[in-house]
C-alpha cells in the first residue's frame, strides 16, 4: 500500500513495497516522508541524473525510458529513500514486479495520475509506503493482454493481424542464474536461485510446451499444422465471458472497454521499462 499523505487522502493497494529487512520493519521506519516529484526536481530518473535535493526522500519516478530497476537504483545513489514507480498512459494499469535496491512500489496510471497531482500542486508533500500484508478481495477480470505485448496489426501493413496467440509472460516465477543480480544491474551485490520475470521468455515455454505436447499426441504434425492448431482452439474470453482486454488501454474495465478478440496461447517482446 502506497499513502501519499494530504493528511492521508490519498490511498492505493495495487503494489507491494520491496527492499532490504522484513516489509514490515521497513513501512515503520519509512513514514511521512517528503516526496519529490521529476518536474519540482528537475530531473529524470536514470543513472547520473538525480539531483541531490532528493536526498532522505520519496521519489517519485515516471515509468519509460529507462529500466524501472535502474530508476530505483539512481534513486538509491542520490541517497533516495524510497520510490513510487507511477505507470503513464503508455503503460495504463499494468503493474510488474520487480527486485528493487530501494523500498518502491508500482501504482497504475490512474492512481499515478493522482499522485502526480497532489505532488506538483502541494507545497510540502508526503509519502508513506506501508505493507498492509495479503489483501483479498474482489479481483478484476482476467487474463488481460500486458502492456508490453504488441497488440497489432502491423503499423506498416494493416492486413497483418498479430499476435497469432498470446500466453502468461507476466510476473511469472523462474529460476534464476547465480551469475548476475536479480536486477541485472552492476550495483546490486544480491544473488538468488529465483526470480520474477516478464516478456517473450516467459510467455513463450507456455507456447512451446503446447506445441510439444501436440507433437508428442501427433508426431506427424509440422509446425505448419501445430501453429494453427493452437490459434483455432484457443480461447478469447476472459473469466467474465468478456473479451480479453488491454492493460494499456486505461480505462474503467481496468479500465478497458475494447472489442478486440485475443487468442490465449503467446506475449510479445521482452519488457524491463
Amino acid at each position: 500500500m502506497v499513502k501519499v499523505t494530504k493528511q492521508g487522502r490519498l490511498r492505493s493497494r495495487d503494489m507491494a513495497a520491496s527492499g532490504s529487512g522484513t516489509l514490515r520493519d521497513i513501512s515503520h521506519r519509512l513514514r511521512n516522508l517528503h516526496t519529490v516529484y521529476k518536474v519540482e526536481a528537475g530531473i529524470v530518473t536514470q543513472e547520473g541524473s538525480i539531483h541531490q535535493k532528493l536526498r532522505g526522500k520519496t521519489v517519485i519516478c515516471d515509468r519509460g525510458g529507462n529500466a524501472r530497476v535502474a530508476k530505483g537504483g539512481a534513486v538509491k545513489e542520490a541517497g533516495g529513500a524510497e520510490m513510487i514507480m507511477a505507470n503513464t498512459a503508455d503503460n495504463g494499469e499494468e503493474l510488474i514486479a520487480d527486485s528493487h535496491l530501494i523500498p518502491a512500489t508500482m501504482v497504475g496510471q490512474i492512481t499515478g495520475d493522482k499522485i502526480r497531482d497532489y505532488v506538483t500542486s502541494d507545497p510540502s508533500p508526503t509519502a508513506t509506503i506501508s505493507f498492509g500484508g495479503t489483501v483479498i478481495g474482489t479481483s478484476p477480470s482476467a487474463p488481460r493482454v500486458a502492456a508490453l505485448s504488441s497488440c497489432g496489426p502491423n503499423h506498416l501493413t494493416l492486413e497483418i493481424l498479430k499476435p497469432d496467440v498470446i500466453a502468461p509472460g507476466v510476473n511469472i516465477l523462474a529460476s534464476w542464474t547465480g551469475y548476475t543480480s536479480p536486477t541485472d544491474l552492476d550495483i546490486d551485490p544480491r544473488r538468488v536461485e529465483f526470480n520474477i520475470i516478464s516478456g517473450t521468455s516467459m510467455s513463450c515455454p507456455h507456447v512451446r510446451g503446447l506445441a510439444a505436447l501436440l507433437r508428442k499426441a501427433y508426431p506427424d504434425w509440422s509446425p505448419a499444422v501445430v501453429k494453427p492448431a493452437l490459434i483455432t482452439t484457443a480461447y478469447n474470453l476472459d473469466n467474465t465471458s468478456h473479451n480479453i482486454t488491454d492493460l494499456a488501454s486505461g480505462d474503467a474495465r481496468n479500465k478497458s472497454n475494447l472489442t478486440t478478440s485475443w487468442t490465449i496461447a503467446s506475449i510479445s517482446r521482452c519488457n524491463t521499462n
